[in-house]
């Protein structure tokens, strides 16, 4: 999932808040409703830089030219989660006062069960596409929606595979899209990425520290970066009167996914800067600088007509933000995190199609995008 919200100017009163140390992890109470609100806004400026034909897979050059023509597109798009914890699980004993160093997600959450309510899931997008010599661009809006919205997602601890199981709580009409929307899921909406690794252990562990205090500065991995960006899966929003989703391109996006994380690169530095105290809570205020690189390619294939299409689309990211995470000590859960980032995207797409297994046409286009983005959510106990 991708997205970010407004979060309040807080009063700063670290003067007569104690010092520390700290203990900073999280933790929700057997029983508690977790609510998660997110936004997100970012506007993406694409330029088509060239086309190029390809005969039998090579660039023919002369053929090449820049292409006169670039889009934007805006979108604005909320999203309400709540999420309940069920029962410490048997099997873990004493980690739920004082996390162990094993790695995974059953470390991480050591619940029974988590389920997840999709209360809404909504938004909208505005494109906009400019032609040479044009005096405005031709603009369209659409409304964005998701067939998560309104269900509810049980993630059940299975202590053979060692993952989380998701089922929907209220089944409906069995249909094919049905199992895809569940493998699109992760139990992940801890808000926890920017926590140091619970005492030195794996990155994929318990995130905390029992002795954190303000001036104390950590990295933490990149691909944290894209855990924020992922948080709960990928919620398939999109025009209201768009395809269910397809296996193929749910296997498209997790291999993208993958590889982003995979081949994340850069350094993400926090620091505890003070302690706010907001209706009698105290929140650590952590701060967050970003610069991440990464890669990645998909492949895929169609048929249309007897003619199989192949396309090949790879695209190298660059990423800086900066932003805050507020953590709320005594409740052991994430306040709200608050980024804005600059990104670029830059794109290599080549389809070449074949006939009878002779190659008929094939084309590259090269392309950059600039992302400017705000994303924000909001942690609430009930």
């Amino acid at each position: 999932m991708h997205v970010a919200l407004k979060v309040a100017a807080l009063p700063l009163l670290g003067a007569a808040l104690p010092t520390g140390p700290h203990q900073v992890r999280f933790a929700p109470e057997p029983g508690a409703t977790l609510v998660i609100s997110i936004e997100q806004s970012s506007r993406t400026n694409m330029v088509y830089e060239s086309w190029c034909p390809l005969n039998n897979g090579v660039r023919d050059e002369e053929e090449a030219y820049n292409v006169d023509g670039s889009s934007s597109v805006e979108y604005e798009i909320a999203i309400i989660l709540e999420d309940t914890y069920g029962p410490i699980r048997k099997d873990v004993g004493p980690q739920a006062k004082a996390p162990d160093a094993r790695s995974g997600l059953g470390s991480r959450f050591p619940y029974e069960s988590i389920t997840r309510s999709f209360k809404a899931i909504d938004g909208e997008a505005t494109t906009a596409e400019f032609t040479k010599g044009d005096e405005k661009p031709e603009t369209t809006t659409v409304e964005l929606s998701s067939p998560l919205s309104g269900r509810a997602v049980q993630f059940a601890w299975n202590q053979r595979s060692g993952s989380f199981v998701p089922t929907f709580g209220a089944p409906r009409d069995k249909k094919a899209s049905e199992g895809v929307l569940l493998s699109s899921l992760h139990v992940d909406g801890s808000g926890d990425w920017f926590l140091p690794p619970w005492n030195g252990g794996p990155a994929d562990g318990p995130r905390g520290d029992q002795n954190l205090q303000p001036t104390d500065r950590w990295d933490v991995p990149p691909a944290a970066w894209y855990a924020m960006l992922d948080i709960g899966g990928y919620f398939w929003i999109g025009p209201e009167a768009s395809e269910p989703p397809s296996r193929a391109t749910l296997e498209a996006v997790q291999s993208i996914n993958a590889q982003l994380v995979k081949n994340a690169a850069g350094r993400i530095v926090c620091q505890f800067e003070e302690l706010r105290e907001v209706d009698g809570r105290q929140l650590a205020v952590l701060s967050i600088d970003a610069n991440v690189t990464s890669k990645a390619t998909s492949d895929r294939t169609d048929e249309h007509g007897g003619t199989r299409e192949k396309v090949t689309e790879t695209v190298e990211q660059t990423i800086h933000g900066k932003g805050e995470c507020l953590w709320d000590i005594a409740g052991k859960r994430c306040h709200s995190i608050e980024i804005r980032s600059e990104s670029t995207d830059r794109t290599s797409f080549v389809s070449i199609q074949r006939k009878n297994a002779r190659e008929t046409s094939g084309a590259e286009i090269l392309s950059v995008e600039e992302t400017v983005s705000d994303f924000v959510m909001g942690f609430e106990v009930r």
